[in-house]
């Protein structure tokens, strides 16, 4: 097995100062300046399903955050303050961490392969290699401001992201199969976003999660009698399946504490599959075709995007001329 822990940290500042030239004899005045900024650091954190619900992290909880701060008299922050807090306390599955090392320690994300699969009995007697491999990956992004007169630092907007990608991958190499050689892979990805925007005071969810088969057959320096010839020839063939469901959905800052349910804003489910051949009969003569479906269908009520469905298909053949 091959474990690997990712961390990463980066932070940008920026100052800006704007300068009046006294008329007479040139000296230089500030009138104001302008700082801005943000930091971007691996995150940790979890759908409120993930190894039983023992991590308290989402939506939810960021608004039950957000509701005790503002009942809370002895705090004096502006409601856009409060919020920011709860929105990275509420989406972080150990926010111990903040209060031991601060907004600048960064969390462990994590990639994970475990190999020699093909060992257990019930892979063995057809399977020549299996591997299995799962990722993790996460961050957390604020962008940030301080204006004359302006009361501080003010926050302008977050971001939370983490995906699997794969949660789950399998790596098949199937033993002899027609005197040739056959593969297959497996993979189920999944990625979600949370941006806060603290002027409009909404949460805007992006969702996607992918499941796609690819197998692929290939076998070389067979023969096949034509026009009384015996040519060594090659052929691979390939086929590939994906499904892939999107969806975006807003939601009410002040209402996180009471509905968690979202209103959609688009959404759809992207269906692809493809096969092709390819055959080499010699080495001055390819062939190639394949065939294309690929179908987009609307998921939610509010999506804009119409249903389409397309069928490709073409026939490539090269021949070299020496």
């Amino acid at each position: 097995m091959s474990y690997f822990s990712k961390q990463k940290l980066g932070w940008s500042y920026n100052r800006t100062e704007n300068l009046v030239t006294d008329s007479l004899i040139g000296i230089p005045t500030i009138t104001n300046t302008t700082t801005t900024g943000g930091i971007d650091r691996s995150f940790l954190t979890f759908p409120d399903f993930f190894i039983f619900g023992m991590f308290n992290t989402g939506l939810e909880q960021v608004g039950k955050i957000y509701g005790e701060l503002k009942a809370d008299p002895a705090d004096t922050r502006s409601d856009e303050q409060k919020l920011v807090e709860a929105f990275e306390e509420g989406m972080e599955a150990l926010p111990i961490f903040r209060q031991l090392f601060g907004q600048y320690y960064p969390r462990v994300n994590w990639s994970v392969r475990w190999d020699g699969l093909e060992k257990i009995p019930l892979f063995a007697g057809f399977v020549s290699r299996l591997s299995l491999d799962h990722s993790y990956n996460s961050a957390y992004t604020r962008q940030y401001q301080n204006r004359p007169g302006g009361g501080g630092e003010r926050t302008d907007a977050q971001r939370v992201t983490y995906g699997f990608t794969p949660l789950i991958g399998l790596n098949f190499t199937f033993k002899d199969f027609l005197k040739g050689n056959f593969g297959a892979n497996v993979r189920f990805n999944s990625n979600t976003s949370y941006d806060l925007a603290n002027s409009s005071r909404n949460i805007v969810e992006s969702f996607s999660q992918e499941m796609s088969i690819t197998a692929s057959y290939s076998r070389k320096g067979f023969e096949i009698p034509l026009f009384g010839l015996s040519l060594s020839n090659d052929v691979d063939v390939s086929f590939s399946y994906s499904v892939q469901q999107t969806s975006r959905k807003t939601y009410d800052v002040s209402r996180l504490d009471v509905d968690v349910t979202g209103r959609p804003l688009e959404g759809q489910t992207r269906t692809v599959m493809e096969p092709r051949i390819r055959y080499v009969l010699s080495s001055r003569v390819t062939a190639s075709v394949y065939y294309r479906y690929q179908k987009i269908a609307p998921d939610d009520a509010g999506s804009r995007i119409p249903g389409t469905t397309t069928n490709e298909a073409g026939l490539d053949i090269q021949i070299a001329i020496r």
